[in-house]
C-alpha cells in the first residue's frame, strides 16, 4: 500500500512541504471577503467561495490547519474571482445600456409648433399667440 496519495490535494493527510506562515498563527478563512463576494453578480462563484470559507472555519474547529489553509485559500481566489467578475458584468451592463447615443427624442422636435402647445401649458396666452 502506497503511503502517499496519487492526488495530494485531495487527501486529508497533510502536504510534505508546508504552505504559509508556520508561526503557529491560524490560517485565515476569508468569511468577510466571501460574504462581500455574494452581493456580486456571479452567483455560481461567490456561492462555492462563502461554502469554502465555512468549510475552512470547520477544518481548523477540527484542528486540520493544512486543510483549512487550502480551503481558505480557494475561498479568498473565488471570492476574488467573484469580486473583479461582477465589477465587470455590472460595468458591460452600464456601458451597453447607457453607452450609445440616447434615442430620446423630445417631443417639440418631433412633431412640430402644434405639439409645443399642447404639451407646454402657457400661464398667460402669451405662448399661445406667439405660435399663431
Amino acid at each position: 500500500v502506497c503511503q502517499y496519495s496519487l492526488v495530494p490535494s485531495l487527501s486529508r493527510r497533510p502536504s510534505t512541504v508546508p504552505e504559509g506562515p508556520q508561526d503557529g498563527s491560524k490560517p485565515r478563512d476569508y468569511l468577510l471577503l466571501a460574504i462581500v463576494s455574494c452581493f456580486c453578480p456571479m452567483w455560481p462563484i461567490n456561492i462555492v467561495a462563502l461554502t469554502f470559507s465555512v468549510m475552512s472555519r470547520n477544518s481548523l474547529q477540527q484542528g486540520n490547519l493544512d486543510g483549512a489553509r487550502r480551503l481558505g485559500r480557494n475561498a479568498m481566489i473565488l471570492s476574488v474571482l467573484a469580486i473583479v467578475g461582477g465589477i465587470a458584468i455590472i460595468t458591460a451592463a452600464i456601458v451597453l445600456n447607457w453607452g450609445g447615443e440616447c434615442e430620446c427624442v423630445h417631443p417639440p422636435r418631433l412633431l412640430g409648433r402644434a405639439a409645443v402647445a399642447s404639451f407646454v401649458q402657457p400661464t398667460h396666452g402669451s405662448y399661445k399667440s406667439s405660435l399663431q
